[in-house]
């Protein structure tokens, strides 16, 4: 398919700081959750968890049809911090999750720390290697990949990953 026909030209510009809505939606779960307004929070949760899936499916095509674009977003200096929020959603998913299904909260806290430790040091390995950042590239989206690492320990304690959690926390 060419660049200019279908849905391509949108596709190839689909960016992923789209991630961060999930973070948004999964705190207002949490937040429905906590005021025992169950219903709403279910529902929360599953439009949550469908937009996850649908920016996954998405961002996966992206990667599989254009990944000079995905490259390039992880050479950009400010969208580069952005890569993380794939990881800090799952977290905050399994927050979600845990009242209600936490065996599966584990599972998907699991994937998301392993996720979230690995992008961590993969951005800061980008911020500290050889690139040459200007003062105009800092934001505060450079902060994300740190509150990932300090949302995991919200849920990694309750599901049973103190310790883990505590290795998160420090580096947060």
């Amino acid at each position: 398919m060419s660049e200019t026909t279908g849905s391509e030209p949108r596709l190839v510009h689909f960016p992923v700081p789209f991630f961060a809505s999930v973070m948004g939606l999964s705190g207002l779960t949490t937040a429905l959750h906590a005021a025992n307004w169950e219903a709403a929070s279910l529902t929360a949760l599953a439009l949550t968890i469908a937009v996850f899936l649908a920016l996954v499916a998405t961002y996966a095509l992206k990667a599989l049809r254009h990944p000079q674009a995905v490259a390039a977003e992880w050479q950009h200096p400010v969208k580069l911090a952005f890569f993380p929020a794939f990881s800090i959603s799952l977290l905050l998913i399994a927050t979600a999750l845990a009242p209600t299904l936490p065996e599966v909260a584990s599972t998907v806290w699991l994937v998301g720390a392993c996720g979230q430790g690995g992008l961590t040091l993969a951005v800061l390995s980008n911020w500290i290697g050889h690139r040459a950042f200007q003062t105009i590239h800092i934001s505060p989206a450079w902060f994300i990949p740190a509150v990932g690492n300090v949302v995991a320990p919200i849920a990694g304690v309750g599901l049973g990953f103190p310790e883990t959690s505590w290795v998160f926390f420090s580096a947060g």
